[in-house]
């Protein structure tokens, strides 16, 4: 889903969405979208996410590109973490709270970095020229999870989370990206579009056994596992009202069990849940008629959907939350 920051507005939400995802963003004629990962089970700690914001108590981003903040779950305590000229964002906790994998193109091109909680040791891990994104720690800390070109198509690979040459983890000729890593560290879940539409699948960490989990006629992308690894949330357009807007749906870790969670005429998306299972951030478009996106939380059935970031001329989007280890 990542580029410079934006993606191409087209009439079609499945190919806004394969577009998005893929990183052909770039164009300068839409809207800030990244992706979420699953959550690590702990206490429930920052939300950190991805804004165009340049206004606001500690902000200082004068050029209005997006910049990686974090902020407590009820939105106050806003705190600018990466400061540049160019994209910074899909921001992806470490199991331990400590550490947050992000993309940036500070040098030039999509790459993975890590660095710390408070946004010290900025570091890149990855060299490529086509660009990485999308970066999922293992449970271990040990490794991360990212999607890449580097192999003339998108596919998911590996990587000690200190970095090093990466391993690749699929390689059909479809293009499979949003990869999860399960809080067992057993399974990665992913997108893809092998089958010709967009489906969830999940793979062992070594890439064995690939299953379609969706497969239902709709579009179905960024699977976000619950920190006891028994459910997945994810986008779809198998909605209720026909209206084919993304919505957001949780369903079982072997596909089934379906439920609806969201239901609106306007884009909800990019779940991430609580450490602690009993709630879900998102992303949503319900309160601007398509032109801004909010951070929300909601109840892991739906209910109490709250805006959390209340900044309507900034985009804020792409929420993770912080595991914090329980004592």
């Amino acid at each position: 889903m990542h580029g410079t920051g934006t993606s191409d507005r087209v009439a079609s939400f499945t190919v806004v969405a394969l577009g998005v995802a893929l990183g052909l963003a770039g164009s300068g004629l839409g809207v800030t979208v990244e992706l979420a990962e699953g959550a690590f089970p702990g206490r429930n700690g920052l939300i950190a996410f991805s804004s165009d914001r340049t206004t606001g108590p500690g902000v200082d981003n004068p050029t209005g590109d997006d910049e990686i903040f974090t902020m407590n779950p009820d939105g106050t305590g806003v705190t600018q973490l990466t400061k540049n000229t160019v994209f910074d964002g899909d921001p992806a906790w470490s199991a331990d709270g400590r550490k947050i994998a992000f993309v940036s193109y500070r040098d030039g091109n999509a790459e993975l970095y890590t660095m710390v909680a408070n946004g010290g040791k900025q570091t890149r891990r990855t060299f490529n020229n086509v660009g990485d994104f999308q970066p999922a720690w293992s449970p271990d800390g040990k490794k991360i999870a990212f999607r890449s070109f580097r192999d003339g198509s998108h596919d998911i690979f590996t990587m000690r989370a200190s970095g090093g040459s990466p391993i690749q983890r699929t390689t059909d000729r479809g293009s499979d990206f949003d990869p999860a890593w399960s809080p067992n560290g057993k399974k990665i879940a992913f997108s893809s579009d092998r089958d010709g539409g967009l489906d969830i699948f999940t793979m062992r960490a070594n890439g064995a056994n690939q299953v379609n989990l969706t497969n239902n006629g709709a579009s179905n992308i960024d699977p976000a596992w619950a920190p006891n690894g028994k459910q997945l949330a994810f986008n779809s357009t198998l909605n209720s009202n026909g209206d084919r807007d993304w919505e957001i749906y949780r369903m079982s870790a072997s596909g089934t069990n379906r439920v609806n969670l969201t239901d609106n005429v306007e884009f909800d998306w990019l779940p991430a849940w609580s450490p602690d299972g009993k709630q879900i951030a998102y992303g949503s478009h319900r309160l601007t008629n398509g032109n801004d996106s909010e951070i929300f939380v909601m109840g892991v059935n739906g209910d109490n959907p709250t805006n959390r970031t209340n900044d309507p001329a900034a985009t804020d989007a792409a929420p993770d939350w912080q595991p914090r280890r329980r004592r």
